[in-house]
């Protein structure tokens, strides 16, 4: 791979090196790096690197500190060049593949499940385990702290947040917040990390003794084993539906199975949540 540094179409000088290297190292392929900051500047500068070299494909990056993404895009299409990889950050985990419909779905803050279910795998998370563990009601703390430590591993939350349905815009918490849960987590003893949660109910003390390791209050503590509670009995909900063993595990179900599923979780989901999630059970 060849890397060259960054030109204007105004720079002849450098374009004719361009096209030197090119020529000399007779490339399989060529691909652009374009900033979206751009905007509809993009359609000018694309033409003009075509016109000089012949681009096989390219890469718009920046696009999570723009809003000129959209005018960015619409002027690459019309150079017809394909668009390869965006990049939403300065990682390597932030270059996804290009799709339209899912690049759409996010701007209309539809999320991307499909995305989701990616990283998701990325990480390992053996869904099927999971949700075995959810319908037989055996959701545990150490589950919960696992979950977590993976989902920290997907990179910044207000990201992966725009990959769920009716999510996009919402305000996390400061990192700081989610240290104090990481050390709440770690004072963990190995007999409440094996518990329900039923545990603290019984042996209200153990807040105290927690807060005091994790350096945190017993609010925080608190905090946390109600979020647990929460999330405990929603997931027991999901996971007793029928058809969303299917649907967690990407096996094609049948459009009866989608719509039984739709109906349930109409039920049980806020209005403008399903609304948006609606169009994945069609």
């Amino acid at each position: 791979m060849v890397d060259t540094s960054g030109r204007h179409t105004q720079e002849v000088q450098l374009f004719e090196e361009m096209k030197e290297i090119s020529h000399l190292i007779k490339p399989t392929k060529v691909i652009f790096v374009m900033d979206a900051g751009i905007g509809q500047s993009a359609k000018d500068v694309a033409e003009g690197f075509k016109k000089e070299i012949e681009v096989g494909s390219i890469i718009l990056t920046k696009l999570d500190g723009t809003k000129k993404a959209g005018g960015a895009l619409s002027s690459v299409a019309a150079t017809k060049s394909p668009i390869e990889f965006i990049g939403n950050g300065e990682l390597m985990e932030d270059l996804e593949k290009f799709d339209s419909k899912r690049f759409v779905s996010k701007m209309l803050g539809l999320g991307d499940l499909q995305l989701l279910a990616e990283k998701l795998r990325s990480v390992d998370v053996d869904e099927k385990e999971m949700l075995k563990k959810i319908k037989a009601g055996q959701f545990l703390l150490k589950d919960f702290y696992t979950q977590f430590q993976q989902l920290l591993k997907l990179g910044p939350l207000t990201k992966l947040m725009e990959l769920i349905p009716g999510m996009s815009g919402m305000q996390m918490p400061p990192e700081h917040e989610f240290k104090k849960l990481i050390y709440i987590f770690d004072s963990l003893s190995e007999k409440e990390l094996n518990n329900d949660g039923s545990l603290f109910e019984k042996e209200p003390k153990r807040i105290i003794r927690i807060a005091i390791g994790s350096g945190t209050s017993p609010e925080n503590v608190a905090t946390l084993l109600l979020q647990f509670k929460k999330i405990s009995q929603m997931m027991k909900k999901f996971g007793n539906m029928p058809g969303m063993s299917n649907l967690m595990s990407g096996e094609n179900m049948s459009m009866s199975q989608k719509q039984h599923l739709k109906k349930q979780a109409k039920n049980m989901m806020p209005k403008d949540m399903f609304e948006s999630m609606s169009q994945f059970f069609n």
